[in-house]
C-alpha cells in the first residue's frame, strides 16, 4: 500500500538516535532516480487516528521527504520489538556504538538483564558488557569518535571509555588533542606493556594494526547480521 508521508511520525524511542544527513541526501538522490525500492514498516498511532509510526524504515521516509515524494511504499506491523529495529539499524551499518549503548541501557530499564539482551542475537554477554561501557562516558569520548580520531576499530572506543574512567587524571588529556588515537596509546596510560617487536615483525606493525580494525569491523558486521537472523521471524 502507499501511505501519506504526511500521516507518518517518527519513533520517539527509535533505537539509533544519530542521523547522518550525507546518507540521507545520497538516498534521497537515489529515491529520486529509482523510487523507493523496500517498503517501509508502519504501525498505527495509538494516540492518532489516521496517523503512523514508523518500525523500520526511517532514513526511508526521510529521504523520501527530501526527495519530495507525497506517499511511500509500506505495510502495516503493529507489533513494536525494539530489538528488530536495532538489528535492522545495524545490519546497515548506520547505528552508531553509542546509539547501541543507549539502546542496552533502555532495555535493561525495561528489566531486561545484559544476559537477555545478549542472548536475542546469540552473542557472548561480554560483547554486551563492553559495549555497555559507553552509556556514561565523558563527552570527550563520543567527540573523539564523531571526528574520526579513533578511525574504525571500535575496540580501541571501548578500550578509551574505561581508560577515562579507570585513570582520569591519566587520560584526559587524549582525547581532548588532534592526533588518532590508537590502541597503544590508551594501553600505555592502563599500564599495558607494549608487544614486542624487532626487525620484520616492527615493519609489519601497521599490516597488524589493519588487521585488528577490520577484526573489530567484522565483530560488529557479525552481530549485525546475528541480530538480523535473530529477529527476521518476529
Amino acid at each position: 500500500m502507499q501511505v501519506a508521508l504526511s500521516l507518518i511520525d517518527f519513533d520517539p524511542s527509535q533505537p539509533r538516535r544519530s542521523v547522518d544527513e550525507r546518507t540521507i541526501a545520497e538516498l534521497a538522490e537515489s529515491i529520486q532516480t529509482h523510487g523507493v525500492l523496500e517498503p517501509v514498516s508502519l504501525r498505527r498511532h495509538p494516540e492518532a487516528a489516521g496517523r503512523y509510526i514508523v518500525n523500520r524504515g526511517e532514513r526511508r521516509v526521510r529521504a523520501a521527504r527530501r526527495a519530495g515524494l507525497e506517499t511511500v511504499p509500506a505495510f502495516l506491523d503493529d507489533r513494536v520489538d525494539p530489538f528488530a529495529q536495532a538489528a535492522g539499524n545495524l545490519h546497515r551499518e548506520n547505528m552508531s556504538p553509542f546509539d547501541l549503548a543507549l539502546f542496552i541501557a533502555e532495555r535493561e530499564r525495561e528489566g531486561y538483564s545484559r544476559a537477555e539482551i545478549a542472548r536475542r542475537p546469540n552473542k557472548p554477554r561480554s560483547f554486551i558488557t563492553e559495549a555497555a561501557g559507553l552509556i556514561d562516558a565523558p563527552a570527550q569520548v563520543r567527540s573523539a569518535f564523531e571526528t574520526g580520531r579513533v578511525g574504525g576499530d571500535t575496540r580501541v572506543l571501548y578500550q578509551l571509555a574505561a581508560a577515562m574512567k579507570k585513570r582520569p587524571a591519566q587520560t584526559v588529556a587524549l582525547p581532548e588533542g588532534s592526533a588518532a588515537i590508537t590502541r597503544g596509546n590508551v594501553d600505555a596510560i592502563l599500564g599495558r606493556p607494549p608487544p614486542a617487536e624487532s626487525g620484520a615483525a616492527a615493519t609489519a606493525a601497521p599490516a597488524a594494526v589493519r588487521c585488528d580494525s577490520r577484526r573489530t569491523t567484522t565483530t560488529w558486521q557479525r552481530f549485525a547480521s546475528a541480530m538480523a537472523l535473530a529477529t527476521s521471524s518476529i
